[in-house]
């Protein structure tokens, strides 16, 4: 029988020891390589991770220039706007400068400036004024006064354009100087003082009554009389025995008067002599036509039948023509602007 061998039993145990230590170190060498593995694989992950926050911050950066190249754009786009519109407004300034220019040059030349403008409206109005106060009022003073002061106003302007209209002008006032006013003054006198005759005028009745009084005799005739009288009168004369009726022929014969004066202001001569007859035939009806007082008004009343109003000229023709040249200036100017 053969003997074991002491020495195969230990080689078998440091064999098996080196295996294990082999196998330990193979397993720290995975364990390592495992653990940089992760390492590595963490490091990978955080530095995707960067890159993507930083793709993200790039993104960010990139959309924020584009939004400021977008309002950038914007801006250029403004400001090329507001230089074509200040381009444009400097256009028109220069266009108002040279219309201001040739206004400037137009008023320098000219032809008519604010004074001018303001004479012509003053001898306008009193052209206007003159003709209505003559028509309305029949004041010829007032509208000769009138027709000067617009004269004087003209003549101040030293425009030789408003000649003619002086011409014309001069000519309207010797017209009105030559209608006799003091005739016809005196007419409108006359008819006013006889209608305040009319109350003291006698009746025809009156007088009658009183030279039968007269020619009476004895007390007891004149104080029959006194209570009643008798006389034979005709129709007409029968209506102004009493006072309502003395009254009412006193009235018709003023109103007649005062209508004569009103057609004498009207200048209606056909008109004025019928009233100033008619008041005459009336006072002939029912007053005493031998008092002397009835004498002088009728007198006078014939007087009055026979005046002949003369007709007062019409102006206007230097208002006419004042308005057409002033019209004509205007719309000149209005072409020329």
């Amino acid at each position: 029988m053969t003997e074991p061998n002491p020495q195969r039993p230990a080689r078998a145990g440091r064999g098996a020891l080196i295996l294990a230590l082999l196998a330990i170190g193979l397993s720290l060498l995975a364990l390592v390589a495992f653990w940089y593995g992760l390492a590595a694989i963490d490091r990978g992950a955080q530095e995707r991770e960067t890159l993507e926050r930083k793709l993200l911050l790039g993104e960010e950066d990139a959309a924020n220039l584009r939004r400021e190249l977008a309002e950038l754009t914007r801006r250029i786009d403004d400001s090329a706007a507001l230089d074509r519109s200040l381009r444009e407004e400097l256009l028109g300034v220069s266009e108002r400068a040279a219309l201001l220019e040739q206004a400037i040059k137009r008023v320098s030349e000219n032809r008519m400036d604010s004074v001018s403008e303001l004479r012509l409206n003053q001898a306008e109005w009193l052209l206007s004024a003159g003709i209505e106060r003559l028509q309305v009022f029949h004041d010829l003073g007032a509208a000769i006064m009138a027709l000067r002061l617009a004269d004087a106003e003209l003549a101040r302007l030293g425009d030789a354009r408003y000649a003619g209209v002086r011409q014309s002008l001069a000519q309207e006032i010797v017209a009105l100087e030559a209608v006799p006013q003091q005739a016809h003054a005196d007419a409108l006198v006359q008819l006013a003082e006889l209608r305040a005759r009319l109350p003291q005028l006698p009746l025809r009745h009156a007088s009658a009554v009183a030279a039968a009084d007269d020619s009476a005799s004895g007390r007891f005739e004149a104080l029959l009389r006194g209570l009643v009288r008798v006389r034979r009168v005709t129709p007409r004369e029968a209506g102004l025995l009493g006072p309502l009726g003395a009254e009412t022929l006193r009235a018709v014969i003023a109103l007649d008067l005062l209508h004569a004066e009103e057609a004498l202001r009207q200048m209606d001569a056909p008109r004025y002599r019928a009233l100033v007859t008619q008041a005459g035939e009336s006072l002939a009806t029912g007053f005493d036509l031998d008092a002397a007082s009835t004498r002088d008004v009728r007198d006078r009343l014939g007087q009055l039948a026979a005046y002949q109003p003369v007709p007062w000229p019409k102006p206007g023709a230097a208002l006419e023509q004042l308005v057409n040249l002033r019209h004509t200036h205007d719309v000149a100017v209005g072409v020329e602007q």
